[in-house]
């Protein structure tokens, strides 16, 4: 075997081998009505088996990619003191906002999934502005003491709301139009 051959025979393997490593690991589990996705992060659930992924299709980020949730079935509504428990040990807001290669939907995901991974609901809240094109993504947490509560983490600092609705004006991003929430 010449090295062209010995090179494409290796890479080959490691494909394969990465495969059945994350066929294993339950993280190439189907996502429902895809039509474009990105990346699952590398967040793994304490049960993957039961784990599904499942694609917005009528939302995308600034690189047209569609944010792809975890399902997680073991995972529960917490209460608000877990919830802030939680949000305090998670580093996602450390995460640098890099337009248009990371925005306010990957914060979002990211999110989602580590929160899902550790057993907590967490859903994406697409936010629309009235007269404008471009919304914004945030998380929402159905918490059983507290209702709804959004976090948005997009610049660096964490901003917690607990009641979105038409006609607000959200900081200096514009007045709400709508907030579509997506599980």
């Amino acid at each position: 075997m010449g090295g062209r051959e010995k090179s494409i025979t290796r890479i080959v393997a490691s494909l394969t081998a990465i495969f059945l490593i994350g066929l294993l690991a339950g993280q190439f589990a189907e996502a429902q009505e895809i039509s474009k996705t990105q990346p699952v992060s590398n967040v793994i659930p304490a049960n993957p088996a039961n784990v599904k992924y499942n694609t917005i299709t009528d939302r995308a980020d600034t690189l047209d990619r569609h944010p792809v949730l975890m399902d997680n079935p073991s995972a529960h509504n917490p209460s608000y003191q877990e919830l802030m428990a939680f949000l305090k040990s998670d580093d996602t807001v450390n995460n640098k906002y890099d337009y248009p290669n990371y925005t306010c939907a990957n914060f979002v995901v990211d999110l989602q999934h580590k929160a899902e991974s550790k057993g907590i609901n967490c859903g994406y809240a697409g936010i629309n502005f009235r007269g404008k094109e471009t919304g914004h993504a945030i998380n929402v947490f159905p918490t059983t003491d507290a209702g709804l509560v959004y976090v948005d983490l997009t610049g660096g600092k964490m901003i917690i709301s607990k009641n979105l609705r038409k006609g607000m004006k959200y900081f200096n991003m514009g007045v709400i139009e709508s907030v579509k929430i997506y599980w």
